[in-house]
């Protein structure tokens, strides 16, 4: 798990001296875009977070780190069925965070339908033409697991999304 420096907290974790987890932080976000959090019991679970919005509304989080240091803006999963409710959250080594709806990361990564996994791989912040630039409307966007119910019908498509985002 990634280390979590200082500067990142917007808030003391209990009035603990020790650094959260990068499980913990992901957690204090979610609390303070305004969800209910829930962890799974069961440990073989492949997922991190159940969110509950304002409206009742479930989604399902999976966290994500970077391949490696080396390739910090490429994440990997296995093969899975993409779920309309579930993001899959890529931290970066720099701690940016992109809530990728899952039905976004099978249709933006890469890999052949014979292999075991896929990666997405957001690119370099200088590149132009990156897959995160087109997907940037992902990153640090909170709103979208707290609004879940207003953004669902325009999650699978960047574009559309950041019309409707910004009509409000």
């Amino acid at each position: 798990s990634l280390p979590i420096s200082p500067n990142l907290l917007q808030r003391p974790l209990h009035q603990t001296e020790s650094m959260p987890t990068l499980h913990e932080y992901i957690s204090l976000k979610l609390i303070d875009s305004g969800v209910s959090v829930f962890e799974p019991l069961n440990t073989s679970s492949d997922i991190d977070f159940a969110i509950r919005t304002g409206d009742g509304t479930y989604t399902e989080v999976i966290i994500r780190e970077p391949i490696s240091q080396k390739d910090s803006s490429s994440f990997q999963m296995d093969r899975f069925r993409p779920r309309a409710h579930l993001f899959i959250l890529c931290v970066t080594s720099n701690y940016e965070c992109w809530l990728i709806p899952s039905i976004v990361f099978e249709r933006f990564a890469s890999g052949a339908p014979v292999e075991a996994s896929w990666v997405l791989n957001l690119g370099t912040p200088n590149d132009i033409e990156s897959l995160g630039e087109r997907l940037s409307v992902y990153k640090d966007r909170w709103s979208l697991l707290s609004n879940y119910t207003k953004y669902k019908s325009t999650l699978s498509d960047p574009v559309a999304l950041k019309v409707r985002i910004a009509m409000g």
